[in-house]
C-alpha cells in the first residue's frame, strides 16, 4: 500500500527523472535510454488510476494518435524494406516519440505551471552548461592549434572534426543543427519569460545575459536555418499584451544586440579563417539555393553544392516510387546508388543521407508517409493558433523548418527534443488556456 509519504516520494522522483530527460543535450545516450525507461515504466505503473481519467478530460488520445500516426505508417514500410535491420534501428529511435509524448500527455496529472516552467529553465540551463564547456573544449584544444598552424577553418563541423582527428574527444558532441535549435528554443523561452513576468532588475539582467549568450552561441557555430530563424521570430513578441512603446523598444534592441553578435562573431572567426567567415557563408548559401533550384547536370561536381546533387538524387528517386517509397532503413542503399551514378564518391563513400527529412519521408513510405505527417503539423498549428500559444507555436516553427535541411528524427538528440518538448508545451499551453495567462 503506497502511503502519502511513499506517494510524494514517487512523485519526486517522477518530477526528477523529467527534468534530467529536459537536461538530454548534457546527458551520454545510455544515460538517455536508462532515463527514458525507467521514467516511462515508473510514471505508468505509478499513476496507472489517473491515466483513463486524463484521457478522458482531454476528449480522447486522438492528439496523440495524430502525432504518432506518421511513425505507425514507416513502421509498415518494414515489409518491403531491403534494409531490415537498419529500419529497425531508425524505428527504435522513433519509439521515443510515441512512449514519451504519451507519458507526458497522459500519465504525468500532477504537472502544474510552476513545474512545467521548472522542466523548461532546465532545458535551458543545460544548454548554457553544455555550451560553456563547448567552448572550453574548443579554446583547450582546438583554437590554439588551428591559429598557429594556420589551418583554415569554415564551420563548427570543421572545428569539431579537426578536433576529432587530433585526437581531442569531447565528453558530449551534438550536430550543429540540433544544438542550435536546443539554444533557439532557449532564447525564446527567456523571451517568453521576460515579458510575461514581474522580474526584479537582478533577474532581468541574468535573463538578458542568457539571451546574449545563446545568441552569440548560435552564430558563432552558424547553424544557418536557426540564424536566420533568431533573426525573424522575435516580431511574434509585438503581438504580446503589453504597451506598444515597450513591445517595440524590445524588438529594435533585440535587433541591434543581434547585429552587433553578428559583427563580434565575424571578427573573432578572422582569427581562425584566412578568409571573412560570414561574407563567404553568405556567397556558399547563395551558390547553394541557385544550384538546388538550377541544377545543371553539365556541371562539375566540385561546382555544384553537395546537397543540390543530395536533393537531386532524392527527387529522381522519389519520381521513381511516389505513393510507398522504399521502405525504412532502404533509402541510403538508393541513395548511394544515384551518388555513384554521379560520380561523386565523396557522398557515396560517407553514405549521405537526404538532409531533408520530407524528401526522407517519402524515399521511406511514400506520400502515404508524409500525408500524416504533414497533418500533424497542421493539426499542432492550429492548436497553437487556437490557443494562442506563442511557444508552442515557435517550437513548431523551430522543429518544421529545420526539417527542411536536415533529417533531424534519424539522430537521437532530434529526437528528444520534439519527443520531450512538445508534449511539455501542450500541457503548458492547457494549463495557460484555462488561467488566460501568457496567451498572444
Amino acid at each position: 500500500m503506497v502511503t502519502n509519504f511513499n506517494a510524494k516520494i514517487l512523485e519526486l522522483v517522477l518530477f526528477s527523472l523529467l527534468i534530467l530527460l529536459c537536461c538530454y543535450s548534457i546527458l551520454p545516450t545510455g544515460i538517455q535510454s536508462i532515463v527514458i525507461i525507467v521514467f516511462s515504466i515508473l510514471a505508468i505503473v505509478y499513476n496507472y488510476k489517473d491515466i483513463k481519467k486524463e484521457i478522458t478530460s482531454r476528449g480522447g488520445i486522438i492528439l496523440w494518435i495524430i502525432i504518432v500516426s506518421w511513425i505507425v505508417v514507416l513502421a509498415t514500410s518494414l515489409f518491403y524494406s531491403i534494409e531490415l535491420k537498419f529500419g529497425l534501428t531508425i524505428l527504435q529511435r522513433l519509439i521515443n516519440i510515441i512512449v514519451l509524448s504519451f507519458v507526458i500527455l497522459y500519465a504525468m496529472p500532477l504537472l502544474n505551471k510552476k513545474k512545467i516552467e521548472t522542466l523548461l529553465f532546465a532545458f535551458v540551463l543545460s544548454n548554457i552548461i553544455f555550451a560553456i564547456y563547448l567552448f572550453y573544449y574548443l579554446s583547450d584544444n582546438i583554437l590554439d592549434a588551428i591559429e598557429y598552424k594556420n589551418v583554415t577553418i569554415n564551420n563548427y563541423s570543421e572545428l569539431i572534426w579537426y578536433g576529432l582527428k587530433k585526437g581531442y574527444e569531447p565528453f558530449v558532441l551534438i550536430h550543429k543543427t540540433y544544438f542550435s535549435m536546443n539554444m533557439l528554443f532557449s532564447i525564446f523561452f527567456l523571451m517568453w519569460y521576460l515579458t510575461n513576468k514581474s522580474l526584479s532588475i537582478s533577474k532581468k539582467i541574468l535573463v538578458y545575459f542568457g539571451i546574449f549568450f545563446m545568441a552569440f552561441t548560435v552564430i558563432f557555430f552558424l547553424s544557418k536555418i536557426n540564424t536566420f530563424l533568431l533573426l525573424i521570430l522575435p516580431v511574434f513578441f509585438l503581438f504580446k499584451k503589453r504597451k506598444i512603446k515597450f513591445r517595440i523598444s524590445m524588438i529594435i534592441g533585440y535587433f541591434i544586440l543581434v547585429m552587433l553578435l553578428l559583427f563580434f562573431a565575424n571578427n573573432i572567426f578572422k582569427n581562425y579563417n584566412k578568409d571573412v567567415f560570414l561574407e563567404n557563408t553568405i556567397n556558399r548559401k547563395l551558390n547553394f539555393i541557385e544550384n538546388v533550384l538550377f541544377t545543371n547536370s553539365l556541371k562539375s561536381n566540385n561546382i555544384i553544392d553537395k546537397r543540390a546533387i543530395i536533393y537531386e538524387c532524392a527527387r529522381n528517386l522519389i519520381k521513381q516510387k511516389p505513393l510507398l517509397g522504399y521502405g525504412i532503413g532502404a533509402q541510403h542503399i538508393y541513395l548511394s546508388g544515384c551518388y555513384a551514378s554521379k560520380k561523386d564518391f565523396d557522398l557515396y563513400n560517407r553514405n549521405v543521407n537526404s538532409h531533408n527529412y520530407y524528401y526522407y519521408l517519402l524515399l521511406c513510405g511514400g506520400v502515404l508517409a508524409l500525408i500524416p505527417f504533414l497533418y500533424m503539423g497542421f493539426y499542432l498549428f492550429k492548436l497553437s493558433y487556437i490557443r494562442r500559444d506563442v511557444l508552442l507555436f515557435i517550437f513548431l516553427i523551430i522543429i518544421f523548418s529545420n526539417l527542411l535541411i536536415e533529417n533531424t528524427f534519424s539522430r537521437i538528440n532530434g529526437v528528444l527534443f520534439f519527443a520531450v518538448l512538445l508534449p511539455v508545451l501542450i500541457r503548458f499551453g492547457e494549463i495557460k488556456t484555462h488561467k488566460e495567462d501568457g496567451n498572444i
